[in-house]
């Protein structure tokens, strides 16, 4: 049987469909899901440039890279539909806010700004993550969730707060 992680975010997307965001370590995630169960997988894996993150050594050497790279293309590649899409995250932003935007609807665009300053975060751009965060926060004026202004308020302590 097959243990199915709490979403990090659920979101309803019209006609009785949801979208379901997980935000963790996709090794970790996938492990959990069915077999061509996921429309899209957004990622933004690190590089091995060097980069200084939270949780995650930057500098493996060039094998255990590679090695590292095949585990989590080929997980991707379990969970994926055969038709579903597999994208990198700064690419995905793009397409995520401009759809919530079609939307007409304040609270898809700030739930996309909140979730897209989640990745530039992720991605190691603070001031990007900042500035998506902020304009979220300004867009719950238009639309009354003290709940969904609280979530960007966290989000932007917690950014104050870590480094």
């Amino acid at each position: 049987m097959s243990v199915i992680l709490k979403p990090y975010n659920t979101v309803e997307i019209g006609a009785g469909k949801t979208a379901r965001f997980h935000l963790g370590d996709c090794l970790d995630v996938f492990k959990h899901l069915e077999p061509h169960s996921v429309d899209v997988i957004v990622t933004s894996p690190p590089y091995n440039l060097g980069i200084q993150y939270s949780r995650y050594q930057d500098t493996l050497s060039g094998p255990d890279y590679l090695e590292w790279t095949h585990a989590w293309v080929a997980a991707a590649a379990r969970v994926l539909r055969a038709d579903g899409d597999l994208t990198e995250a700064r690419v995905a932003t793009d397409r995520a806010l401009e759809l919530a935007r079609r939307t007409r609807r304040p609270d898809a665009e700030s739930a996309a700004h909140l979730e897209c300053a989640r990745i530039d975060l992720a991605a190691g751009d603070r001031a990007a993550a900042k500035a998506r965060a902020h304009t979220a926060l300004e867009l719950t004026d238009r639309f009354d969730s003290p709940t969904e202004r609280g979530r960007i308020e966290q989000f932007l302590a917690q950014l104050a707060t870590t480094r």
